[in-house]
Order: structure tokens, then sequence, then C-alpha cells
């Protein structure tokens, strides 16, 4: 009998994430992609990686921006600065924030910083954080987190809404960052340009891997100052890496080859939600998914489904779920996150598919 591991590896589809590559192909494909005439660096110094710098910067409308090796590092960083600036501690984010419940606390083990509350954490389990719920905090805050989707319910926040927290913030001389490890999958449904988002911020965080299929790394962008001083910062966590260009080249790359497909993965995203929803022991959340993000609540448990996933996976060699368990008992939940690995997926053959997995389930 097969084991999960052998199944899983004999797919050659899955409903998340992008196509598998060896090592040797991702480095093959940079060496395709450049020329001789892109140069090294020297602990972030360098022409090549200078100007991507600039050229991200400059898409997003700040003054500057820093490459730095993960997102973990440079988020800490920008909360610490701009609380520095303002002499307060408090900071404020959503409870299921990367950076409180997939980093150790490091912002305050690090940086002695207090998460404020928005209310109650059960009452954020499904619903993000709006404009009422931030000025309905008392303590004086020197930021306001935003993470545009929240990751851990595929919501994020209209736009109208957006404005009004950044007024807010303006007005009480509160600073505003950008959690934005996937602000390239949400654009779409905005319909503004990166400029006019990044205009609500006074600093940004973005990620070159997840939608857009890169190796790492990412990139801290605002004012010179903020910049020059998470630089210092940079060193002290030790992430000024002795060279970063293999990072930096795969990132352009990303944006170059991949940031144009990202519409197609919202555009697919949505129709394998519409008939995931068609099912009556299936629901998604959101119900029309604004990015390409969402979660399945199945109606049955979880070694059940599990079971059932084995079977398609084995039978069809496409890998539906990475299952957990649900909140509610003997249900169960998966994260989708459409990539390109779905985007050939024939939505005839899924509709076939999901309805075997569906009799499977009820026997």
């Amino acid at each position: 009998m097969k084991t999960p591991e052998e199944i899983l590896n004999e797919c050659n589809r899955d409903l998340s994430y992008h196509h598998d590559q060896s090592v040797k192909e991702k480095l093959q494909e940079l060496i395709d992609y450049i020329d001789d005439s892109v140069d090294g660096d020297g602990y972030g110094n360098g022409k090549y990686i200078q100007e991507f710098e600039e050229e991200i910067a400059d898409l997003f409308g700040k003054e500057s921006a820093v490459f730095m090796p993960s997102g973990t590092m440079a988020q800490q960083i920008s909360l610490r600065i701009w609380c520095d600036e303002l002499g307060t501690s408090n900071v404020t984010f959503h409870p299921g924030s990367h950076l409180e419940f997939a980093e150790f606390n490091a912002y305050q083990k690090l940086h002695n910083l207090k998460r404020i509350p928005l209310g109650m954490p059960e009452l954020f389990e499904n619903k993000i954080a709006t404009a009422s719920d931030f000025k309905n905090i008392k303590e004086k805050l020197g930021v306001i987190l935003l993470e545009i989707p929240q990751r851990t319910i595929g919501q994020l926040n209209e736009w109208g809404d957006l404005v009004e927290i950044s007024e807010y913030a303006k007005e009480n001389n509160i600073k505003l960052h950008l959690d934005g490890a996937r602000i390239w999958e949400s654009q779409p449904y905005y319909g503004k340009s990166f400029k006019e988002i990044g205009e609500l911020f006074d600093s940004i965080y973005v990620s070159f891997y997840k939608g857009l299929n890169n190796f790492n790394g990412a990139m801290l962008m605002g004012p010179k100052k903020f910049i020059e001083e998470s630089k210092v910062w940079q060193r002290r966590h030790g992430g000024n890496l002795r060279t970063q260009f293999p990072y930096v080249i795969s990132a352009k790359m990303a944006i170059e080859k991949n940031l144009p497909r990202i519409p197609l993965y919202v555009n697919k995203a949505r129709e394998i939600a519409e008939i995931l929803n068609s099912h009556d022991l299936i629901a998604v959340t959101p119900e029309v998914p604004p990015t390409n993000l969402f979660n399945v609540i199945i109606q049955a448990p979880l070694e059940k489904v599990k079971e059932t996933n084995l079977a398609i996976a084995d039978k069809h060699k496409i890998w539906l779920f990475s299952l957990k368990q649900a909140f509610v008992d003997k249900w169960s939940q998966a994260e989708i996150n459409v990539g390109e690995s779905a985007l050939d997926l024939d939505l005839d053959e899924f509709k076939i598919i999901m309805d075997e997995f569906v009799q499977l389930l009820k026997q």
C-alpha cells in the first residue's frame, strides 16, 4: 500500500501554489534570465541591487527602499523605528497577524514593543480589523500594522475603509505600516495602482515569493531617513548579508515574469471557489474570494476527509487539500492559495472530480 507521501509525490497537479521545480531548474532559469551586464553586490552595495530598490520604491511611490532577506526582519524593524521616533512602545494589529502567531513574539522579545488589543481575540477569528476598531483604542499608539489581505481569514479591507484608517492615523500622529506580503495578489481587487495604495501608508513591506514564486526576499519602503535607519537595524539583526544578488535577481525576474500573471490566479481562484461552493458539504470563505487566497470548510471529520483526499489524489493525480481540524468539531478546513499549478486545470474535469470527492465523503 502506498504511503501518503508517495501518493503526494505522484501528483502532477495541485489546487495551491506553483509547479515544483528542482534546484537545478530554478538556478538554470536565473542563468537564462540574466546577461553579462548584471553585477554582484557587497553588503547591499551594487548597481543592480540599488537600481532594483529604486524601481520598487518608485512603483509604490516611496522615497527609498532596502532589500532584506525576510519580511519577519523588515516588519520588526519598521515597528521599532516608528515607535522610537514617536516615543511609545505601543503598536496594534490583527490578532491573526504573522507577528503574533508565527514569530515567537519577536516584536516583544527583541524590541520591547507592546501589542494593544483591538478587542477580545475571539471576535476577530473571522473578521478583519476596520477603521472603527482602531478608533476604539484609547491608548497612545505608535504604529498601526495592516495586513492586506488578512491571511488567516482571506479577507481584505474595502478601499474606503483603507482611506479612513489612513486619515485617522495621520490625524492622530500614528504611523501606518503595510504588511504587503500578498499585496500583489490584492491589487486587482482594488483596481488601484500600487502607487495609489502606497500613498495611504508611511512604510511598506512586500514579499517576493508566495504569489510571485521567487526564492525569498523582501523589500522595505518609506522615507529616506527611515530606510537609512532600517539599514542599521538590518545589520543589528544579522540581515545585511555579504552578498544578496542571487535573491535580488530572482526577485526582479519574478516581478517581470510573474507579476502580470497574478490576475490570472485571482480569476482562477474564483472559478474554483464557485465549483466548491456548489456542493452541500463544502463552504468557501470568503464566498467570492477577493484574492487568490481562500479557506474551505468541509462538513466531515478530519480523518474521513484526509482518506478521501488521498483516494482522489491516487486516482486523479491531483492534490486538492492540505487539511486541518476546523473550528467546528467533526468538520475539516483547508487553505487554498491558487498559483501556477492550477491555471491549466480544466474546470469541467474539476467538477467531475469534486462530485466524486463529495460522494466518497458521504459513503
